[in-house]
């Protein structure tokens, strides 16, 4: 833009001189060439603005709008010379430096976009009157005034950076002057001043301003439609931190108006987070819908018992919430703290009211599951302490033999296995495989072996978090049985490194 903008501005100024000279050389009074020179430059400014027929149709116009600016200069009568010239030269130099700014910022635009343009038309527009008035007016002194020119260049290019900051505590002290103006207005039913306010008027403004949150959260509260309005307007642009602030405080206010289990249950309909972020207040909401949602699901139960089972998990539950944010130095804490504190208080007492019914009613839960092989995370699971302690002493004898468990169905032998992580020491390791599953389904030796390993792998994760080596089934092809004792030397080697003293 800059390159552009100085070769265009010598090219026009070279170009009306000799235009200027050659209309002289051919007859032409000197006033009448300059007029045609400048009539020409117009014209092609502009017809590589607009097009070339309606440009050369503004050329012709300049050019008679010019002669006759000089007509009237020569023979109007009244008024003194300097005066005249005045008046023409001020019309026909805006007529001119617009021609000249044209240019360049046509060629710049062109090529490398919008701010190459502005550069190249600002510097060609007044490079061409400093060119003009050193090299041809040699008798007038431009140098001095040089600086304040590319000064004024410079200014009016950047004023998008330095005027939100030369402007911000003023429209500050503006947008907080309509703020308090709307606290009175609409509480006396009487239209809001949020248009005026400067975030839709100056869209340059890059710094946040104060305020304009609450502002549009006063508006939302006496009319819905406006407030709405508004934060569709900023959605896209540069103040878009206050909707993001607005919709917080909205989500915050559904959720303190929650009086009661009732309102908690049915909270989630109304409030949506959205799935495509992953900021810690959209985390924190999804707590607070997920909460929402159980406490629909406890308050489903048929009985007394499973009720309060079930919200005793959802106060657990909202107690840890509430050691996370305690954990937390973000800013919205202060406002969500009391919230969580408030639910708890209230689920506690519909437990404490469970309670009290499940006691009137002598209602008791059979904790006994039939049919389904007990896992690691129920906690229902006990007894078996003696079994438990047998298999323990076998497996830290230094002769260990084979063990087998035994017995009849629905004995409980399969909730043995899965819950053997609980009941032996940490420096034994159980892995434990389903050979009832898609495993004993395998079709070839080399599918049963990945199947055994794949159920090992997930077992150590399950059990102690150790991490084994991974099996591809590619490389069971080959050799299987080979292929998996060279992966179990691995998986010896690995489980070293944990301290295990058994692995079963």
């Amino acid at each position: 833009g800059i390159i552009i903008g100085i070769l265009v501005g010598v090219t026009i100024s070279l170009a009306r001189y000799g235009l200027t000279v050659l209309g002289e050389t051919n007859g032409l009074d000197s006033d009448t060439a300059y007029i045609l020179a400048r009539s020409l430059i117009i014209g092609v400014s502009f017809g590589l603005a607009i097009g070339w027929r309606h440009g050369l149709v503004v050329g012709l116009v300049g050019g008679v709008v010019s002669g006759l600016l000089y007509h009237f200069a020569f023979t109007r009568q009244g008024h003194t010379i300097e005066e005249i010239w005045g008046l023409v030269g001020g019309i026909v130099f805006g007529m001119s430096l617009t021609g000249t700014f044209v240019m360049p910022f046509v060629l710049a635009n062109h090529l490398a976009g919008a701010w190459a343009g502005a550069w190249a038309g600002a510097l060609g527009s007044y490079g061409r009157h400093i060119i003009f008035d050193a090299v041809i007016r040699k008798n007038v002194p431009v140098w001095p005034v040089m600086p304040v020119g590319f000064l004024g260049v410079i200014l009016g290019l950047t004023q998008v950076w330095w005027r939100p900051l030369f402007c911000y505590p003023l429209v500050t002290a503006w947008n907080l002057l309509l703020y308090r103006a709307d606290e009175r207005r609409l509480g006396q039913q009487r239209r809001s001043l949020l248009r005026w306010h400067s975030a839709f008027w100056d869209e340059d403004q890059f710094l946040q301003l104060p305020g304009l949150d609450d502002h549009l959260l006063l508006v939302m509260e006496y009319n819905p439609v406006e407030g709405q309005a508004a934060i569709d307007y900023l959605a896209t642009g540069r103040q878009r931190w206050a909707i993001q602030a607005v919709q917080i405080e909205l989500d915050a206010r559904q959720l303190a108006q929650c009086a009661g289990v009732m309102a908690i249950r049915k909270i989630h309909r109304s409030l949506a987070p959205s799935e495509l972020t992953d900021t810690k207040i959209t985390t924190l909401l999804r707590n607070f819908s997920r909460i929402s949602r159980d406490v629909d699901a406890a308050l489903n139960q048929k009985s007394a018992y499973n009720q309060r089972h079930a919200l005793s998990r959802v106060e657990e539950r909202l107690d840890g919430l509430l050691r996370d944010l305690n954990r937390s130095s973000e800013s919205y804490v202060i406002r969500f703290r009391p919230i969580i504190l408030r639910w708890r208080q209230i689920v506690a007492d519909r437990v404490q009211e469970l309670t009290e019914v499940t006691k009137t009613l002598q209602e008791i839960n059979s904790p006994y599951v039939i049919g389904m092989p007990l896992m690691e995370q129920q906690e229902v699971f006990v007894g078996r302490n003696d079994i438990s302690d047998n298999i323990e002493q076998f497996l830290l004898d230094r002769l260990c033999p084979p063990l087998l468990l035994y017995g009849q169905r629905r004995m409980g032998k399969t909730s043995l296995l899965n819950n053997l992580g609980r009941l032996l020491p940490s420096t034994i390791l159980p892995l434990f495989v389903d050979l009832q599953g898609p495993t004993s389904w395998s079709t070839d030796h080399a599918g049963f072996l990945y199947g055994i390993a794949q159920g090992m792998i997930a077992s150590a994760e399950r059990q102690r978090g150790s991490v084994l080596p991974p099996l591809a089934r590619e490389t069971l092809t080959v050799d299987p049985f080979i292929c998996f004792d060279q992966w179990l030397n691995k998986v010896e080697q690995t489980l070293a490194s944990y301290e295990f003293k058994r692995v079963l």
